[in-house]
């Protein structure tokens, strides 16, 4: 038997709405899944939601992955784009990136505490409090907010950037582990995908120096650097297109 139909994952389909899932896109999802799975080696169950943009969260302690995709963007692309896409959200559960993401934020979250504790005002430290309470409450992936102190201030900053770096960090590791299990006709249509990508950015770049406008030729220098890659930190948590282009070749 091969090793691809050694292990089949429960996978289930969420409906939203009056939404339904295309016999032909369950088929698919449920095959390509399977068989990636079984190469990453992952036997988490995965529910799949519709939504606006595809990612995965993933319960650490159930073995339960949620995979929210983008259902109209997804029946748009093609089977080879939408391989790598599945590979690169496995990727994420095989690497164990949400709960890590999840770590990262906790911890950075204590520090702040404990530099507020022992370096601010009781005012600031309130706020503290109080953006804690927003953090939960919204589920924002990083405090945004910033006690009124210079040492808060330099540790918010920082854990910007930590957190940026982090990110792109577990992006491209992703972006490489889904390009070691894809097909040849799937690794070939990510470089092209992302060579798209960057033409797409670069002709804005362009449009916008060419604009009579002056503020639209400083936006084009500051969004958009001359390779196509969207600058830090408007591109805050993926590698520059540039990037990824260069390791599909490689792998490709």
């Amino acid at each position: 038997m091969s090793t691809l139909t050694k292990t089949q994952l429960k996978i289930s389909f969420a409906y939203q709405g009056l939404h339904e899932w295309p016999k032909d896109v369950r088929i698919f999802l449920d095959e390509k899944i399977n068989e990636l799975a079984n190469k990453l080696k992952i036997n988490h169950e995965i529910e799949i939601h519709p939504g606006k943009k595809t990612f995965i969260t993933q319960d650490w302690m159930k073995k339960k992955a949620y995979l929210i995709i983008d259902v109209k963007k997804f029946e748009n692309c093609s089977k080879e784009i939408n391989e790598f896409v599945l590979a690169h959200e496995l990727a994420h559960i095989k690497h164990n990136d949400s709960f890590l993401k999840r770590l990262f934020i906790n911890i950075n979250l204590i520090v702040k505490v404990a530099l507020a504790v022992l370096f601010s005002n009781s005012f600031s430290l309130g706020f503290l409090a109080l953006s804690g309470i927003i953090l939960i409450i919204y589920d924002i992936p990083f405090s945004l907010t910033i006690a009124f102190t210079p040492i808060t201030l330099v540790h918010s900053l920082i854990s910007l950037v930590a957190y940026s770096i982090f990110s792109k960090f577990q992006e491209e590791r992703a972006d490489k582990t889904a390009l070691s299990v894809c097909s040849d006709k799937a690794k070939a249509q990510a470089w092209i995908f992302f060579k798209n990508e960057q033409k797409t950015f670069l002709d804005v770049r362009c449009k916008l120096n060419r604009s009579s406008i002056i503020y639209h030729k400083i936006l084009s220098h500051i969004l958009i650097d001359e390779n196509g890659n969207v600058r830090f930190p408007f591109n805050f948590t993926h590698p520059k297109l540039q990037t990824r282009i260069n390791y599909c070749r490689l792998q490709g």
